[in-house]
């Protein structure tokens, strides 16, 4: 498995796989406890593929570790780390003038997504897509044009 860029990482909650992004292209797993048996180098395989010309970005494990989620643009979708078809979880919209992809990070519960577009964060809930959005105030910017970063 060759690519260029890997991004997006995501620990396993048993701290047994990383999960990450192949170049913008993919979504992968990292089986820790198979790295350096294999000379063929099967401790890595792809659990996804990016469809389309979207890429992506942001990778969280869901809290139970059975799957990933992921953005491709600005849609948010689940796939099982088994395999298999992804579920799309929200399309939010995405706030004017923000870039094409959604880098996120995932609460505790796996029921939200959290995203910063200038200087507001935006809620995502992944039951049912609904998007909150709360200003970020704070008494001192170190950069005005500049998003911050966030994380639950």
């Amino acid at each position: 498995m060759t690519h260029s860029m890997v991004s997006g990482l995501s620990w396993a909650p048993d701290g047994r796989s990383l999960g990450f992004v192949l170049g913008g292209r993919a979504v992968a797993l990292l089986d820790l406890a198979r790295l350096g048996t294999d000379p063929d180098g099967a401790a890595s395989r792809i659990i996804k593929n990016a469809t389309g010309v979207m890429p992506i970005h942001s990778v969280a494990h869901t809290p139970d570790g059975s799957a990933l989620i992921y953005a491709s643009g600005h849609t948010v979708e689940r796939v099982p780390v088994a395999g298999g078809p992804a579920q799309v979880l929200a399309r939010p919209e995405p706030p004017p003038g923000a870039s094409l992809s959604l880098r996120f990070s995932v609460d505790g519960t796996g029921e939200h997504l959290l995203y910063v577009h200038e200087w507001r964060a935006y809620r995502v809930g992944l039951a049912d897509g609904a998007v909150t959005s709360v200003p970020i105030t704070v008494d001192e910017r170190p950069c005005e044009g500049a998003s911050p970063r966030a994380a639950w």
